[in-house]
């Protein structure tokens, strides 16, 4: 549908013209081309104007066209987000084919707050080496491991680490907290007493990455590691969700991100038990109110549950 919706935007680009995208959607949509040769989608139905929010990307605007109906505008002012302006547009347009028509503007209106956050230019500075790394690790789990084992709509919910929650993942009375290490690693770090801390059992998992210069087999960047991923998202609704947590935790595509190369060589996950060595709240002193530690790896082979070990020819 994206090729296709691709080609009618083409058609009107010379002309700025609008083409309807077919007969047999309910709702008059028209894409095409405005008079500032901007691409733009435009949805004319029964409703009311109401506030609506633009951003630094997209022109949004609402106004009466008809009585009784009003028409919605969506235009592009960023070209560098055509890519993104087509899968909103492509939303919009499957997303309303079942839609009543005299609910059709509320609908898109309320569809809009999902999309807006993604279209939002980030006001900071790109994610460092070390945030990068972390948040690489953070989705290969929830791609390899939590997905497959929780569905994508619950996976997704209980992914915690960007909003800079103690725990990475929390579902079902337990947890998991993912730790990216270097290959030649003797420890793993536990940046917090709460990491590790809780009245349930968990898993510490350790993902080994190792940083290369180049594109080889089993290598992936952040960027190219989150395509994969989305494209196995089939709920789109999911996949908004995933981007809001990930625009909430400062990541937005960056060219500049594909300088990172990383192969996964491994992904191991521990039981934390009682058993596991820890710290707790109740082991500080008073007075203490913060404290970081590093673990053996060696010392909790006991602990391990699951391992997998990615063996390519380029490692």
């Amino acid at each position: 549908m994206i090729k296709e919706l691709e080609y009618k935007f083409e058609v009107g680009k010379e002309n700025c013209s609008y083409i309807r995208i077919d007969s047999k959607h309910s709702l008059d949509i028209y894409v095409g081309y405005n008079q500032n040769r901007q691409m733009s989608m435009i949805i004319t139905e029964v409703g009311e104007v109401k506030d609506i929010q633009s951003s630094k990307c997209i022109d949004v605007k609402i106004y009466e066209k008809l009585p009784n109906k009003v028409s919605i505008s969506f235009n592009l002012m960023d070209k560098s987000m055509n890519k993104l302006f087509l899968q909103f547009c492509n939303d919009i347009i499957e997303s309303t084919r079942d839609v009543d028509q005299d609910k059709a503007i509320d609908f898109i209106i309320k569809r809009w707050q999902y999309w807006i956050i993604m279209f939002k230019k980030p006001y900071t500075d790109l994610l460092t080496e070390n945030q990068i790394l972390g948040l690489l690790g953070e989705l290969i789990y929830l791609k390899e491991y939590m997905i497959p084992k929780y569905g994508q709509s619950e996976a997704i919910d209980s992914w915690l680490g960007q909003n800079k929650s103690h725990k990475d993942f929390e579902i079902n009375n337990t947890w998991y907290e993912i730790k990216v290490i270097k290959p030649s690693a003797l420890t793993v770090k536990i940046s917090s007493i709460e990491q590790l801390d809780s009245n349930n059992n968990g898993n510490l998992v350790t993902i080994i990455l190792e940083k290369t210069n180049k594109q080889v087999e089993g290598s992936t960047t952040i960027n190219k590691y989150l395509e994969e991923l989305e494209f196995t998202i089939t709920n789109f609704d999911d996949k908004l969700k995933l981007r809001q947590k990930l625009t909430q935790g400062g990541y937005y595509k960056n060219e500049e991100y594909d300088r990172y190369i990383y192969k996964l060589i491994s992904k191991r996950k521990y039981i934390v038990d009682n058993n596991f060595p820890k710290l707790s709240k109740m082991d500080l002193s008073e007075g203490i109110v913060k404290a970081s530690y590093e673990i053996s790896l060696d010392y909790i082979e006991q602990f391990l549950t699951e391992e997998d070990i990615y063996g390519y020819s380029a490692i």
